[in-house]
């Protein structure tokens, strides 16, 4: 199959007038937040260094939290179905598209289970919650980050103990 033939198919399985709407809604989002930061001049002239690498840590754990945890799995219930044979992380989850959705849930599903569209939505909250609210959302980030530390922890440990029974 050439390269062209390839997006063919892909486009053709891909609701792509509802990805343009959930795009849309995004940009609206973002215009908003830009719009209010600007009119109580919290606009940023610069982020700190370790503010952004606390932010990215925060939105990147609060990404994955939301398309791949089993906790938060009543979030994608609506819109997904668990695929038991797929491989994934502890405490995560596999999920497909639920069969049979219209063009906007099934937009949903596919941005609910990619951790890297999720990144984009939940870096957006986390630079609006710190142009509004600094501190609180330094706060959060902490704990999202310290989680990820804990995970990172967690799996090195597992690794290790599987290799000592080697």
């Amino acid at each position: 199959m050439s390269a062209a033939e390839d997006t063919v198919s892909f486009d053709a399985e891909r609701p792509l007038g509802a990805y343009a709407l959930l795009a849309g809604a995004y940009v609206g989002l973002l215009g908003g937040v830009v719009a209010v930061a600007r009119r109580r001049d919290l606009l940023l002239d610069r982020v700190d260094p370790g503010d952004l690498a606390l932010l990215a840590i925060g939105a990147h754990r609060l990404s994955r939290m939301l398309s791949r945890e089993k906790v938060s799995r009543p979030l994608r219930r609506p819109f997904t179905q668990v695929d038991p044979d797929a491989p994934s992380p502890p405490g995560e989850l596999a999920e497909d598209v639920r069969p049979g959705q219209t063009p906007l849930r099934r937009a949903v599903a596919d941005l609910l289970t990619c951790t890297i569209c999720m990144d984009q939505w939940t870096a957006t909250a986390f630079t609006a919650g710190y142009l509004a609210a600094p501190r609180a959302t330094r706060t959060v980030a902490a704990v999202l980050a310290v989680r990820s530390g804990a995970d990172a922890l967690q799996l090195g440990h597992a690794r290790m103990v599987r290799e000592a029974r080697r």
